[in-house]
């Protein structure tokens, strides 16, 4: 399995935190960090239940061979007892067996299957399992397509969630992660976005259950589809930049590409300003969404906020006032006057070398150059935000603000 490039190893029949010590040494000796789930279905496992969780990197609670290793009636209370200890340590929790047994044969399952899964996931069930339904069952797309949709159903009511005032954790990426959930509701934001190497913060952001959807960001392929078993995490694949704030840029972009967020999104960022440090999350940030219309090279300081005036080969412009933004493909001297009038000088030319760059530079004003199809890209009377330092345009007005 390890050669094969699995996301986890599932143990079954742990019976003590031992067990999960042997084969966290196992996969580390062949070289590998595959997180490994407890799969609990003994009863010497319940009685060292909080010292196995706190080793493992998930858990599964097994109820068909918990069931029979321990009266049935003891079961529910057991299941609800390793969610909450689950949801407590951050790690992910599936539940599974007898899903929905009735549909192995039947099209449709019985109101008790329903209300178990809902149960489950009201609990704080991190996911939830068929086993027989799509192994050996007649209606296998069935059965997934019905859970799916009582998922779907019961997650829009309120799930069991963690107090952050009884949080456990007295750690800064722990508070961080509260705030952030906080912050996300409280301002009604689309996501939380979540720089994340290791996965540690998308799972300590999860943990407090929050209303908006956590976007994790990460550069590793294998953190990425981990994620995907964590409660309301989206994983993103960004490429590893020298900065949070570079990242945060490109991982919007992305987000964009994908419709998870659109343009006047109100977005919640966290994330450790000591990249690559596993937990060291101490950031936030409230920002809003702004489709970034292109980029070139920038010359001179400032972020200015103007309608653009597009000057497009053989045309003029008419009407330029003081303080417009220039559009065009190059400049040169039949333009000075137009120019001197502008905020902001945006060119397809990509030399900086060029008319606009030294015009630019001698009046102060900000220039971006290499702005390939800027003339088509951007709309005659358009607000847009050329930001020089950056050497972005920006759709509409971004809020002024101090940049390191």
């Amino acid at each position: 399995g390890l050669d094969q490039g699995v996301d986890w190893v599932a143990l079954s029949f742990v019976r003590n935190p031992q067990d999960i010590l042997e084969i966290k040494d196992l996969i580390a000796s062949a070289g590998k960090n595959v997180p490994v789930i407890a799969k609990i279905e003994k009863h010497e496992a319940i009685e060292q239940m909080e010292a196995i969780l706190s080793l493992c990197d998930g858990v599964m609670v097994a109820r068909g061979d918990l069931g029979v290793e321990l009266p049935a009636e003891n079961v529910p209370i057991l299941q609800k007892r390793l969610i909450r200890t689950a949801n407590k340590l951050g790690i992910p929790v599936i539940t599974a067996t007898q899903m929905l047994d009735s549909m192995v044969n039947n099209p449709r399952p019985t109101r008790a299957e329903v209300s178990d899964i809902a149960n489950a996931i009201l609990d704080g069930t991190d996911a939830i399992m068929l086993s027989n339904e799509t192994a050996v069952g007649s209606y296998p797309v069935e059965a997934v397509k019905t859970m799916a949709k009582i998922a779907c159903r019961i997650e829009k009511e309120q799930i069991q969630r963690i107090d952050p005032g009884s949080d456990h954790r007295k750690s800064i990426p722990s508070a961080i992660s509260a705030a952030v959930t906080q912050i996300a509701e409280q301002l009604d934001a689309s996501a939380i976005m979540t720089l994340t190497k290791t996965g540690a913060t998308a799972r300590n952001v999860s943990r407090f259950r929050p209303n908006t959807p956590i976007l994790a960001v990460t550069p590793q392929v294998d953190v990425s589809r981990q994620l995907q078993l964590v409660w309301g995490v989206k994983p993103l694949l960004v490429l590893d930049l020298p900065s949070a704030r570079q990242t945060f840029e490109a991982a919007i972009n992305v987000a964009l590409e994908k419709d998870f967020l659109g343009e006047g999104d109100l977005v919640v960022m966290t994330a450790g300003t000591l990249q690559g440090v596993a937990g060291s999350t101490d950031l936030i940030k409230v920002e809003l969404v702004k489709a970034v219309l292109g980029q070139g090279f920038g010359i001179g300081q400032g972020l200015v906020t103007a309608r653009a005036r597009v000057a497009r080969k053989n045309k003029t412009i008419k009407d330029f006032y003081p303080g417009e933004i220039l559009v065009a493909t190059s400049t040169d001297a039949h333009l000075v006057d137009i120019i001197r009038k502008s905020a902001g000088i945006i060119t397809e030319t990509e030399s900086v070398n060029s008319h606009a760059a030294v015009i630019g530079l001698r009046l102060g004003i900000p220039v971006i150059v290499g702005f390939k199809g800027a003339t088509e890209k951007i709309r005659d009377g358009a607000i847009i935000t050329l930001d020089a330092q950056r050497g972005l345009v920006y759709s509409g007005t971004v809020a002024h603000r101090n940049r390191s």
